[in-house]
């Protein structure tokens, strides 16, 4: 069944403990025996947040409203995804692919994956925008705009599996799968920050994610990836 299949996939995520300070085995090492712990430590502490983010786990939603020092993990979610969504759109899509197989010079392909980042960090800030403009005129949200663009970063969470867009007969069906995955996401992480009900999030997160993973894409990547977006 859909509910058992979605439960499988999901399995790993609860793997990652909720509030463990211990490193995840074996997932760093070489770092740490460079003495890069630091380094370290801030990876697997995005990778824990972006586990329970992806599983709707309402208390990182408000770890990341009060932890400012999160930002950094947000950002590195939004270009990660922007990198994986780049590498996906290079293998799928049919015309996508031909244009990369025809450009195959090394700046053409680095180019695709900087504007694929920019786009997503454009329309990372974009969404956080609206989420604010939206809360302060009608649902009188008491988030700041910092506090937004930190939950509405983690919203990109599952977004790292845009890569496996590179499957083209299913690249448009991973495509909005992810996204939906990740308006969802986003829509919890409002409703967390901003407490506002349910309706309002999902009105202003709705806003927000068509221009970040819609609007801004369809406008920017189009000359690198045709047919993609």
């Amino acid at each position: 069944t859909i509910t058992s299949t979605y439960s499988r996939l999901l399995d790993p995520l609860y793997e990652f403990p909720k509030n463990s300070t211990q490193p995840l085995p074996s997932l760093f090492p070489k770092l740490q025996s460079l003495g890069l712990q630091v380094w370290s430590d801030t990876m697997q502490g995005m990778l824990r947040r972006a586990a329970r983010s992806a599983r709707l786990d309402k208390q990182v939603f408000r770890e990341v409203v009060e932890d400012e020092g999160t930002v950094l993990n947000a950002l590195g979610l939004v270009v990660l995804s922007g990198i994986a969504m780049a590498v996906g759109m290079s293998g799928g899509f049919g015309e996508g692919a031909e244009l990369i197989q025809q450009t195959e010079t090394l700046t053409d392909r680095l180019l695709g994956i900087w504007f694929a980042i920019v786009s997503l960090m454009v329309g990372w800030v974009l969404w956080a925008s609206v989420v604010l403009g939206m809360g302060k005129l009608f649902m009188h949200g008491g988030a700041t705009y910092r506090q937004i663009v930190r939950t509405v970063g983690f919203a990109f969470a599952p977004c790292v599996l845009l890569v496996l867009m590179a499957i083209e007969p299913i690249s448009v069906l991973i495509f909005n799968l992810v996204t939906v995955w990740a308006l969802v996401i986003g829509v919890f992480a409002i409703h967390e920050a901003q407490e506002t009900d349910w309706v309002g999030a999902a009105l202003s997160g709705f806003v927000g994610w068509v221009i970040c993973f819609r609007l801004i894409p369809a406008f920017v990547l189009s000359p690198f990836f045709s047919g993609s977006v």
